[in-house]
């Protein structure tokens, strides 16, 4: 076995066989570089228990350029098997840390932007409660100004009744309308609201209004036309409901002409249909869309001959009252 150790130059290198007749092997590592061509970076040459490293390369990046020519540690920062590990070098006595995740590393910056963010949301909460609040209080203000109190219908006697009714009267002088001589009939009752005349629609059920009534009304509030009359509001608290509405002295198309006070020529009923066509037409163009119970009774006369289209908007209490003759 002596002779059987030998050295010789083989086709892929130097052969070298042991004592024992195995060959020493060398081991080859192949690679691709940058450019894609097929490399040898080490050869590794084994005899018995020796080992020997010869690079084949001149730039270790040269290896690495996948890594940006950084070579990975020899044992990762948490281990072979995901774990913290004792330092395997006396000099660094600390454990082996994992690399801390994003809130461990930012730890105050997260704080603070949670607190930042649990600050906003607590604001836009409180800015919706808010909003909501003042939403309800501008809308119950709102209802305020169509809901009558009966109490602050100021009755007006009649001449039968009191002798005071000209000192009454006085007392609204600078408004150019009066209710003298106005009696309460079976279908209106005529006040004073804030010292001004107003003409009161009786209904006869009383029915409960929702939110969506609540915001017609305050729309009808807002309406300002000169051929479509006023809408003061309604009273529910009293012996009956009342629709309120401006009140006009001359009474309806229908007490003019069945008083036949004065006398109508052709100009002076076109004048007056005209009036009719231009407030219907306003209704029909605002969010009521239709007046719907359009009567000569509806139709109201100032005291300067105008005529303003007058009970609208009210289809809900109408359609609950009791179908009886309106005089």
């Amino acid at each position: 076995m002596e002779n059987i150790r030998m050295e010789f130059e083989g086709a892929s290198g130097t052969v070298i066989i042991g004592e024992n007749g195995t060959r020493s092997p060398t081991f080859y590592i192949n690679g691709l570089s940058e450019n894609k061509e097929a490399i040898v970076m080490a050869s590794i040459f084994v005899n018995g228990t020796n080992t020997t490293f010869n690079p084949r390369y001149k730039n270790e990046k040269e290896i690495w350029f996948t890594r940006n020519g950084v070579r990975p540690p020899a044992v990762p920062k948490c281990g072979f098997e995901g774990k913290q590990q004792e330092s395997i070098t006396f000099s660094s006595p600390n454990k082996l840390q994992c690399p801390p995740d994003f809130i461990t590393t930012y730890l105050l910056w997260v704080i603070i932007a949670g607190v930042i963010l649990l600050i906003c949301i607590l604001g836009c909460i409180a800015g919706f409660i808010v909003a909501v609040l003042n939403k309800r209080a501008e809308t119950a203000r709102l209802n305020e100004l169509w809901q009558i109190p009966f109490t602050s219908l100021e009755v007006v006697a009649n001449k039968e009744k009191t002798t005071s009714h000209r000192s009454l009267q006085s007392s609204v002088a600078s408004n150019k309308f009066s209710v003298d001589g106005k009696c309460e009939s079976r279908n209106y009752a005529y006040f004073l609201y804030q010292n001004e005349p107003i003409a009161a629609l009786k209904h006869e059920i009383r029915i409960n209004l929702d939110a969506k009534d609540g915001a017609a009304f305050r729309m009808m509030r807002q309406i300002e036309n000169e051929n479509v009359n006023r809408f003061v509001g309604i009273c529910m608290d009293g012996p009956q409901m009342l629709s309120v509405w401006r009140y006009c002295s001359r009474g309806s198309i229908n007490d003019v002409i069945m008083k036949g006070a004065i006398i109508m020529d052709n100009f002076f009923v076109v004048s007056l249909l005209k009036d009719i066509a231009n407030g219907i037409s306003f209704i029909h163009h605002s969010f009521l869309e239709c007046h719907g119970y359009i009567t000569a009774k509806c139709c109201v006369v100032s005291d300067r001959w105008q005529v303003k289209v007058s009970d609208y908007g009210i289809d809900k209490l109408r359609i609950a009252d009791k179908r009886t003759h309106r005089g």
